[in-house]
């Protein structure tokens, strides 16, 4: 690896966060919870396509957003290749993953939860 591990301040955060909104309502998929953390980030999302296609859109429109915005602007790897996907297919199955997204990664940081999404 030739640059130094990629961590994510709280104005980035925020940035990555407001990118997983956009492109979730630009492609009219359901954005239930997302939890950006100083590393990594949590998504549930619903949407009729390909895990892969949702990661790779999530990393794409983060990585303008964060150009855009001048966060660490010569940073050329922000992202592993690729990341983990975990297919819910059952309403228990998705409020433990937002159960999990939200508060099992520590100290709240940058999150969203649609409201009353569990109704």
């Amino acid at each position: 690896m030739s640059e130094t591990p990629y961590r994510l301040d709280q104005v980035s955060r925020r940035v990555v966060l407001t990118a997983i909104q956009s492109v979730c309502s630009e492609k009219e998929w359901d954005l239930i919870a997302a939890h950006v953390r100083t590393t990594h980030g949590h998504v549930v999302v619903g949407a009729a396509c390909e895990p892969s296609v949702i990661r790779g859109s999530f990393k794409a429109q983060a990585t303008r957003a964060l150009n855009l915005a001048g966060c660490d602007p010569g940073r050329k790897h922000r992202w592993t290749p690729k990341g983990s996907v975990r297919y819910l297919w059952k309403r228990n199955q998705v409020a433990a993953a937002v159960e999990y997204v939200i508060l099992g990664q520590g100290e709240p940081m940058e999150w969203y939860e649609k409201p009353g999404w569990n109704l």
